[in-house]
């Protein structure tokens, strides 16, 4: 979890998983779970852990820059209570960078139907990510059709 104090930074992600054992890695870093809960389940654990984990290592240092540029416009929204609190910064931020004619720009293009229709028209996925859910979803229809074949008599 990332630590703020008086609205600065002060400690990054403490849960980044190097303290983690290789029960609770293969089976969800925040709590091991029993091996005979749900396998979708699990997964859905490891994938939310894995995604903690990469808004804490990548997202929120990014943010946390961000927010120590424009320290002084956050302060003056964030009252004395709010100081310590993440989410309350994070909030404040994007009021800030909502009031950007940037932001404005992005939300007017959202509206425009022709723009959005030619920019999904372009859009090319990431094809590393391509790569890796084909194989994941290889691996697990080999074992579906294995225990399938289990199941049925013969």
């Amino acid at each position: 979890m990332t630590i703020r104090r008086s609205c600065t930074w002060i400690a990054p992600c403490l849960d980044d998983g190097k303290k983690f054992t290789t029960a609770e890695q293969t089976t969800g870093r925040g709590k091991a779970y029993q091996t005979h809960d749900n396998p979708d389940f699990l997964r859905a654990m490891r994938a939310l852990s894995d995604y903690h984990e990469w808004v804490e290592g990548r997202l929120m240092p990014i943010a946390a820059k961000w927010m120590a540029e424009h320290r002084s416009e956050l302060l003056k929204m964030l009252n004395e209570k709010e100081m310590d609190d993440v989410g309350a910064a994070v909030e404040a931020g994007y009021k800030l960078v909502a009031g950007t004619e940037w932001w404005q720009k992005i939300q007017s293009q959202a509206k425009d139907k022709d723009f959005m229709k030619q920019l999904l028209k372009e859009f090319v996925p990431n094809p590393i990510w391509q790569e890796a859910t084909a194989q994941f979803k290889s691996a697990e229809d080999k074992i579906r059709a294995k225990f399938k074949h289990q199941a049925t008599p013969e």
